[in-house]
């Protein structure tokens, strides 16, 4: 890892962010919960968007481009968003406070995956991303008490890695390694440069200083790339794959255990090619027994118990794309690109929450 990280915490101030927000450990006595995501105006821009559960909206933040993803701070009181790859900016801002957003950018020859997670301590931002001059996916850390400088990287051990989440040790990371080399100077920086070799992993890697703690290669019937995942009750990580170029009965949800094989989501037969070869989110209930996967491609979103890795009930949403956990219970909300935000459960049927024609919700959505 090319960063000193012992000296680095031990000089850390004890604000998160100096500069452009506001000091966020003095939590609010009480929050409202959040849900937001990246969204498209009917203008062609793109921005953030929060609203509350109960689809009002709260505030927007403008981006420079196409988003994908948001990480929140263990305080809520700071998000990033990424760029979509291969972009390079992140912005940070504060969900609950009107204070200027920030945005920084990756080293040179580096590009952004769209996804990051905290630290437990809210110090470090970790990053997944593209070195593209020698294929190779790293870690990037960037150090969120002065303005996310960029402190150092460690390898991911695979590459082009994609999601990435903390276990419950807050040491540990779970990286989605996807497996697809690309470069933004070739095509449109996501043509798949090695589609006959790419291989595709989930690495468990120490994040006090980079080592690979494990490697799983799951083994399927056709070759799947790791795309997405969240970590379930017991530290069970679900995986969502999506095929290059997969028959539908290809399995694409994995569950991950430590000193266990990985094995796939157990759904009937005739329910597998429902997915059509491609997982666009996961999520996992707050209560952490429950996980939810969709797919834009087929339209659907499947609910499965995380713990035994049986399918629970399949639920219709056209161009779905994002979901997120609401607190209590395995509620779950999904967005779609035709504005729509809904509210379903193992035992519930869907209820829109939001409908916004205007604005086209993007992949993923985040509640905090």
């Amino acid at each position: 890892m090319v960063i000193d990280r012992r000296n680095f915490l031990a000089g850390a101030g004890a604000a998160v962010m100096a500069g452009p927000m506001d000091h966020p450990h003095a939590r609010p006595a009480k929050q409202t919960m959040l849900v937001g995501g990246v969204c498209r105006s009917s203008d062609g821009r793109y921005k953030i968007a929060l609203v509350d559960p109960y689809g009002r909206a709260v505030t927007s933040v403008p981006l420079p481009g196409r988003g994908h993803d948001l990480a929140v701070s263990p305080t809520k009181d700071i998000c990033v968003a990424f760029a979509r790859r291969p972009g390079t900016f992140a912005v940070a801002f504060s969900p609950r406070k009107d204070s200027p957003a920030f945005t920084f950018t990756p080293s040179d020859g580096r590009h952004f995956y769209g996804h990051g997670v905290f630290s437990t301590d809210g110090r470090l931002l970790f990053a997944t991303e593209n070195n593209f001059e020698t294929g190779t996916g790293v870690i990037g850390v960037y150090d969120a008490t002065h303005s996310f400088a960029r402190v150092g990287e460690f390898p991911t051990f695979g590459t082009g890695p994609h999601d990435l989440a903390l276990l419950s040790d807050g040491v540990t990371l779970a990286v989605a390694n996807g497996g697809y080399r690309e470069h933004p100077a070739v095509g449109d920086g996501r043509t798949i440069l090695n589609p006959e070799t790419y291989q595709s992993d989930v690495c468990l890697i120490d994040s006090r200083h980079g080592s690979l703690i494990e490697r799983y290669e799951i083994r399927t019937r056709e070759r799947v790339s790791f795309r997405h995942l969240a970590i379930a009750d017991g530290n069970r990580i679900v995986v969502g794959a999506q095929g290059l170029r997969t028959t539908a009965d290809t399995d694409l949800v994995f569950i991950v255990s430590r000193g266990e094989e990985p094995r796939s989501l157990s759904m009937p037969v005739q329910a597998i090619p429902l997915l059509a070869g491609y997982v666009s989110s996961v999520a996992v209930s707050g209560d952490g027994k429950t996980a939810a996967v969709t797919s834009s491609r087929s339209n659907l979103v499947v609910l499965f118990d995380a713990i035994r890795g049986t399918l629970l009930k399949t639920s219709p949403a056209r161009d779905v794309s994002g979901v997120t956990d609401l607190e209590g219970g395995n509620r779950f909300v999904v967005s779609t690109g035709f504005g729509v935000l809904s509210e379903l459960g193992s035992d519930t049927e869907p209820r829109t929450i939001a409908l916004d024609p205007t604005s086209s919700w993007d992949n993923h959505l985040t509640s905090f």
